[in-house]
């Protein structure tokens, strides 16, 4: 059987986004396979991480896609994660609360549609930066997002390097 490194590095590449944060992998069941546990160098990356005191809203009626992103924030370092089902949700907290970043599913089912959560967000904020994410990209789509003000639009599955290269751009001063 493959040494743990060894899968990890087949599964995700060398110099992947995994081996580049500095995960710890660990074997837990050696008679009954392998089980890996990731951790983060969290310690030194939280005394002077930027993103760590700022606020980011997820609004996403997937609830996979929710506890990703909710698990990639905290893994950022990004501790103060709201996560919403709907953009009626979205707009009600928008009154009261002023996340730094909204991170925004294109299709939304049911009330307010992805891009009419934005352009309520852009009505109630219109500095907020909002990073779009679809998976079923479409050149009309697109246009219609920065046509909103979206600061980005994003190709569910999310690239994580790329995520977290927007995201840093826009919470770090």
């Amino acid at each position: 059987m493959a040494k743990p490194q060894a899968f990890i590095r087949t599964l995700y590449g060398k110099g992947s986004w995994v081996a580049e944060r500095g995960y710890n992998i660990q074997e837990t069941h050696p008679f009954k396979g392998w089980v890996f546990y990731l951790k983060v160098k969290v310690m030194e990356e939280k005394l002077n991480n930027p993103i760590a005191e700022r606020s980011v809203l997820i609004v996403d009626d997937d609830a996979g896609s929710r506890d990703l992103l909710i698990r990639f924030l905290h893994l950022i370092g990004c501790e103060k994660v709201i996560a919403m089902t709907s953009g009626e949700e979205a707009i009600h907290y928008l009154h009261s609360h002023e996340p730094s970043l909204v991170l925004l599913d294109y299709l939304l089912p049911g009330g307010m549609s992805g891009l009419e959560t934005l352009k309520g967000i852009k009505l109630l904020r219109p500095n907020l930066s909002v990073i779009m994410m679809t998976a079923y990209p479409s050149h009309g789509a697109m246009l219609k997002a920065f046509q909103e003000g979206v600061f980005d639009l994003l190709v569910k599955p999310l690239d994580l390097r790329q995520l977290e290269k927007q995201i840093s751009k826009k919470l770090t001063p």
